[in-house]
């Protein structure tokens, strides 16, 4: 598979939508960005969130998957918690300058929402973004329809 690509096809519609960092946690779309698969129960219990920006991109996860990650992972940067990724995501996103930032509203919950927007302060602003992903995922590409064939 090609996850750069994909990473960067995502970049290319978060331009399209005025989005300058993208938070992505839902199982298929962290997938499909990254090759991690792991079924999370739900968004506050991720194993795993990635946080693109237009110009970097990183994979934050607890130990309990880093060394994995760490050791395959090429197009993003691994990033590891000290505990749940949640905290690590909100000081992570707290360091950038003002952003909009867009999340997968319709997979997280309330009181993750929540934290995020208590955490990250003031400059920044949460908006969905819910369908982005999704929206590149719905055509395939050769490895897809090669792994769908056999």
């Amino acid at each position: 598979m090609d996850f750069q690509k994909r990473i960067d096809a995502a970049r290319a519609l978060m331009a399209e939508r005025g989005v300058d960092v993208l938070l992505v946690s839902h199982p298929a779309n962290r997938e499909y960005l990254s090759g991690f698969a792991n079924a999370d129960e739900s968004s506050s219990a991720a194993a795993a969130w990635i946080i693109l920006t237009p110009t970097a991109g990183y994979f934050v996860t607890s130990f309990l998957y880093y060394e994995a990650i760490a050791g395959t992972l090429r197009h993003l940067e691994p990033t590891k918690s000290e505990s749940r990724p949640l905290p690590a995501v909100i000081d992570m996103l707290k360091k950038l300058p003002p952003a909009r930032i867009g999340f997968e509203s319709s997979w997280m919950s309330h009181g993750v929402v929540e934290k995020l927007s208590e955490g990250i302060g003031a400059g920044h602003t949460l908006t969905s973004a819910d369908g982005l992903i999704e929206r590149l995922r719905e055509i395939k590409d050769a490895d897809e329809l090669a792994v769908m064939r056999r």
